[in-house]
């Protein structure tokens, strides 16, 4: 499978955008407003502690206060394993007193094992763990949602490029990913001869075949970056951010760019002569995957990107053979219908149905990893009658949904024909990230952020002055649009104008919807919206 990365740095988002064969499978978008939070830590003050949900809201500086939930102050390795695919494994005595290696807990997908169980049988319950003004470090886990601020967790891990330490535990991971039972020993053996005995370690798909050197560099980088969180926590007043999680492009690259990624293509200059300073640290081998796109025309317009983008806005996601499936955002579920649409296929209506179901059970799996769906999904297969085409189509949608980094459970079909299933979410999906409650139908559809018409209105310059001579603009815009493009002191419309090296003047027009604008040429005195100018 041939792996790209391409990052867009504009002057309102941040995208990068993984394709996987050609296909667009995940998109990251990051806002200015929006810096995602996940993975800082932060020196926290106890405000209520609430024993009959077991939990506790925090202060963590945010407008929200954060959620702290019982199970998350004590050590949940079990599900941190689950979550980033890694066995844990001791050394045991094997037959003939040769030591072998083996697993200790293995995780599941939606499962807990026995230990958890265990632990949460011996739980202190939160009102004596916790009392209201106390000081305590934490690390975000969840961004805020709608009106849910962000979680918590007092397990801290600190993520490297070939490791992640474990603050308050003192096991040994090692990725599932690395099948080489040879390999296993080898990596277990090393970081079991480096690492301190009061402090955990998970190893990361891209240990497999590194030297020593190169892990312990990395685990070097960790501690020194657990003695700072320390040092900070003793000194700063709560709240206060002790740890901010690496840039977005350089997460992004950390945990993504591996030697199966056969090209990354960065759009800016500062972001590819960052990425490659962390290369050269880290993964020099992977320098000459780096490019930097020098193209007039947007880079994710050249790929042929930006329309697969446009489309995860559509409720409606045509298959190629005619079907299609219906995706449709509830506040407590997704539920997704599908269709046989255009497809009337053989003259055998079972199997016109098992292919459309395994057509779709494949697109369900990229959407949702691409859309960033999290919660409780329903899905409406059409109805098949025999259970070797529900477990086929079952099949495709496992074999899919193994592809995504974040947890899920799949549940077999119900005696309706429905499957659910559930996926893990971290931070807002792409549906809540790129749009707005719409203010005219009081919430019942939605429309365009400002902050997505706004990146749009930039794009369209970007593209319509490729082999123009127009660099004066009239930009009609709705009201509210105009508000935000003027908010502090017209911030957004100056990094418009530098970023694309022309001049706006930028008037309200109330008979444009929130997402229309109008664009008039001054030097040639006469609208060009929606024409690339020549």
């Amino acid at each position: 499978m041939e792996k790209e990365i391409f990052i867009n740095v504009g002057a309102t988002e941040g995208r990068i955008a993984l394709l996987e064969d050609g296909q667009l499978v995940e998109l990251f978008v990051e806002r200015p407003d929006s810096i995602r939070t996940v993975g800082n830590v932060y020196k926290g003050e106890v405000k209520t502690v609430l024993p009959g949900m077991q939990a506790a809201f925090v202060d963590i500086g945010m407008e929200m206060s954060a959620f702290l939930h019982v199970s998350d102050i004590s050590a949940r390795i079990e599900e941190l394993s689950a979550a980033l695919d890694v066995e844990y494994e001791e050394e045991t005595e094997g037959n003939g007193g040769v030591r072998e290696y083996s697993q200790k807990s293995s995780g599941s997908h939606g499962a807990r094992s026995s230990a958890t169980t265990r632990t949460n049988g011996d739980r202190l319950p939160i009102e004596k763990r916790l009392k209201r003004n106390q000081d305590i470090m934490v690390q975000v886990t969840k961004e805020p949602i709608g009106t849910k601020g962000p979680r918590l967790t007092t397990q801290i891990s600190l993520p490297g490029r070939f490791l992640v330490l474990l603050t308050a535990d003192s096991k040994i991971g090692i990725s599932r990913k690395i099948s080489d039972r040879n390999e296993r020993r080898r990596l277990y053996k090393i970081i079991r001869n480096i690492k301190s005995k009061d402090l955990g370690v998970i190893l990361r798909t891209e240990a497999e075949g590194k030297e020593q050197k190169a892990i312990q560099n990395d685990l070097v980088r960790q501690m020194q970056r657990w003695e700072e969180i320390q040092r900070n926590y003793s000194t700063l007043p709560a709240p206060s951010l002790l740890h901010a999680e690496t840039g977005f492009a350089t997460s992004i690259i950390r945990d993504l760019f591996g030697a199966d990624v056969t090209r990354l293509t960065i759009d800016t200059r500062k972001v590819y002569d960052d990425t490659r300073r962390y290369l050269k640290d880290v993964a020099p081998h992977l320098l000459n995957r780096v490019h930097l796109y020098r193209g007039k025309e947007p880079v994710l317009d050249r790929y042929g990107i930006e329309p697969e983008i446009k489309k995860t806005f559509d409720s409606k996601v045509w298959l190629k053979r005619g079907g299609n499936i219906n995706i449709e955002h509830t506040e407590g579920m997704v539920a997704i219908d599908v269709n046989t649409g255009r497809y009337v296929g053989s003259k055998d209506q079972a199997q016109t149905i098992l292919r459309t179901n395994i057509e779709a059970a494949k697109e369900i799996a990229r959407q949702l990893r691409l859309r960033d769906i999290g919660g409780i999904v329903v899905i409406d297969f059409i109805d098949m009658d025999d259970p070797d085409h529900q477990r086929q189509v079952l099949g495709e949608l496992r074999a899919g949904m193994k592809r995504s980094r974040a947890k899920y459970s799949i549940s077999d079909f119900s005696e309706f024909g429905l499957v659910q299933l559930t996926r893990q979410r971290v931070r807002p999906s792409l549906y809540h990230t790129l749009s707005e409650v719409c203010p005219t139908c009081g919430g019942m559809g939605r429309i365009m952020s400002r902050e997505t018409v706004t990146t749009k209105i930039e794009r369209w310059f970007q593209r319509a002055r490729v082999g123009s001579r127009d660099r004066k603009f009239r930009l009609e815009v709705n009201p509210a649009v105009a508000e935000h493009l003027s908010e502090n002191n017209g911030q957004l419309i100056r990094a418009i104008e530098h970023r694309c090296r022309l001049k706006l003047q930028v008037v309200e027009n109330e008979q444009l919807a929130a997402d229309q604008f109008e664009v008039f040429s001054i030097r040639r005195k006469k609208y060009v919206t929606d024409k690339f100018i020549s």
